[in-house]
Parts: structure tokens; sequence; C-alpha cells
């Protein structure tokens, strides 16, 4: 008993009979009004069960009519995002069209205000004279094509690639300049301070050159003796056979110093008659002094490679090309480097810059 009191205390959780009959009826009104206001052709359920499976099935088409929305939801914001892009794209395509529109007016103004100051016939005038010039650039340029077909092209490759040893070798003279400059340069600032070491390394160093110029005189004392004596030696037996191959010599590395149409006549004694340059012959007495010692030089050199394959014997060259041009200068360099790839050369000078032409070739300072 007491059992059933206390369940039915729990149920009624403290409410009394007062407040449990206001409870039913309001449930009762709540429910004739929910009768009134729903559909007549929808039936009610037979029992609280098939009510609860209603509900469920209300209920999860409930949770897919939600899911349906959040996924229309996020496509409407997808769609709204694309909107504010498309209409910022919108925006800057105004504003560009604008800026065109705005240039397009400056361009017509523009060239409006061109063809007021210039008319067309000024236009036209300076169309033909600008062909004018075009078809005289287009004569000189098949000029300049028919010079260049008519030239040497292995003298003109020889004198490139004389030309490109030749500023190799200036360029290492130059880094060796400026190593010798940094080593006096630290030999004065040492010698500052005490007057005697300055007078100590003058002293030294003009023995050194003493030395080394008695060294090289020796040097070419002996090796002009003994040219002179092989010279003389199979002068007389070889000159007859020298002939021919000594013009064909001077006249290869000519063509390298004075153009391809270079020619020369020799006597019997290997003496240069007459020269042949440019369709004229002139004789050897009346060329310049400078084109008599270039020639001097050439026939020295051809002869050094005639006898090359023989032992050969060098060919020095001291202090000459005094009376010669830059132009000729350079070619005389590129006549004697390709003359040193057969023969022994020994250039001597004083005056370095007359042979700053010559290709690859070691230098010794005395």
């Amino acid at each position: 008993m007491n059992t059933l009191r206390e369940r039915i205390e729990d149920m009624l959780q403290g409410a009394d009979e007062a407040s449990l009959q206001a409870d039913c009826t309001r449930l009762q009104q709540a429910c004739a009004a929910a009768l009134q206001q729903r559909d007549p052709s929808q039936p009610l359920p037979a029992s609280a069960h098939e009510a609860k499976q209603q509900l469920e099935t209300a209920g999860e088409a409930l949770d897919a009519f939600e899911s349906e929305l959040d996924q229309e939801n996020g496509r409407l914001e997808e769609q709204r995002a694309e909107l504010t892009r498309a209409q910022a794209s919108l925006h800057q395509a105004s504003i560009e069209v604008n800026a065109l529109t705005s240039v397009l007016e400056e361009k017509r103004n523009s060239l409006a205000q061109a063809v007021e100051a210039e008319p067309d016939a000024a236009l036209e005038q300076a169309v033909t004279a600008r062909e004018q010039q075009f078809a005289a650039i287009t004569e000189e340029l098949e000029q300049l094509r028919a010079e260049l077909q008519a030239a040497d092209p292995g003298i003109v490759k020889l004198q490139l690639d004389n030309a490109s040893h030749a500023l190799r070798r200036a360029e290492r003279d130059i880094i060796d300049q400026q190593q010798e400059q940094a080593v006096l340069k630290s030999r004065l600032d040492r010698a500052q301070a005490n007057g005697l070491f300055e007078e100590l390394e003058a002293a030294e160093q003009a023995q050194a050159e003493a030395e080394d110029t008695l060294a090289a005189t020796e040097r070419r004392g002996a090796a002009a003796k003994l040219l002179w004596e092989t010279l003389n030696e199979h002068r007389d037996a070889s000159r007859q056979a020298y002939v021919r191959p000594l013009r064909e010599g001077i006249q290869n590395l000519g063509k390298i110093v004075f153009g391809s149409d270079f020619d020369i006549a020799l006597a019997e004694d290997w003496t240069i008659l007459s020269v042949t340059r440019s369709g004229r012959t002139v004789p050897f007495d009346s060329l310049s002094v400078g084109a008599k010692e270039q020639l001097g030089i050439l026939t020295r050199l051809a002869a050094a490679r005639i006898v090359a394959d023989e032992g050969g014997v060098p060919v020095i060259i001291d202090d000459a090309l005094g009376f010669s041009d830059p132009s000729r200068l350079q070619s005389m360099g590129a006549a004697i480097a390709a003359a040193g790839r057969d023969a022994q050369v020994v250039v001597l000078t004083c005056t370095s810059g007359r042979f700053m032409y010559l290709g690859e070739v070691g230098v010794r300072r005395l």
C-alpha cells in the first residue's frame, strides 16, 4: 500500500487534483482545436502505435528536408559568392572600358591634330624619301656582299685567328704588367723610408739589365753568325731550285699583307724585280721605304719556310717596321704569325706596340 502511494506521489510530482483537472481541460481544448484545424482528408491514426510510426516517418522526412535545405543553402551561398565575383569582374571591366575609351579619344584627338599639323602630301613626301633611303641602303648592302664574296675567305680567317691570338696575348700582357706594377709599388713603399735601399734596387736592376743585354747580344751574334754561315754554305747549290718556291712563298705571305691579287717577279739571284698590286705593276725601286722593308721581311720568312723541313734556320727581325702604318702593321703581324707556324721567328724590338698584332707567341723581356 505504501509502495503504491509512493508511485502515485512520484507520478503526480506534488500536483493536486485541481491542477491536474486544469491540465486535463487544457489538453482537451488543444486536441479539439487541433481537430478543427486538421485536414479532413488526412485520417487520424487508428492507434498510438500507428501514430508513433507516422511521427517517426514525419521526423525522418523532416530530417531529409532539413539536410536538403542545408545543401540548397550551401549552393545559394556559392551562387552568391559567384555573383559577387562576377559583379567585381564587371566593375573592373567597366573601369578598363572607361580607360580604353579615354585612350581611344586621346588617340583620335592626337591623330586629328597630326593630320592638321602635317597634311597628307607631306606624309607622302616623307614616305617617298624613306623609300629612296631604303633603296640606297639596299644597293650599298649588295655592294658590300659582292666585296665580301670577292675577298679570299682563307686570308680573312687567318687574319681573324691572328687577331684573336693577339688579343689574348695582349690581355695576358696587361695582367703581367699589373702584377709587375703591384710588385714595384710594394718595393717603392718599402724603400720610401730609406734612400739606400732604392739605390741598391736601381743598381741591381741596372746590373741585371746589363747582363740580359749582354746575353741577348751574344745570342743574337751567335744566331746571326750561324745564319750567315749556313746561308753562304747552301746558297750557290740551291739558288736555282729555290727561285720558284721562294716566289710562291713570298706571294702567299704577300697576299695577307697587300691583298689577294698580289704578285711579284724575281730575278735568278732572288732579287725582287717588280710588284703587282690592284692590277698595276711597279718596279721594286719605285716602292716606298716601308713597302721595301715589308717585302724584305716577307722574303726572309718565305725562305725560312722553304728550309723548315730540312732543319730550318731562325729568322731574326730586329726593330723593324718603323715605316709601316697601323693597318700595315696589323697585316704584317698576321703574315709573321703565319710564317711562325712553320719556321722559328725571333723578333727583337724596343717598341712592342709595332708587333702587338702577332698571334699566340712567346714574349721575353730583356
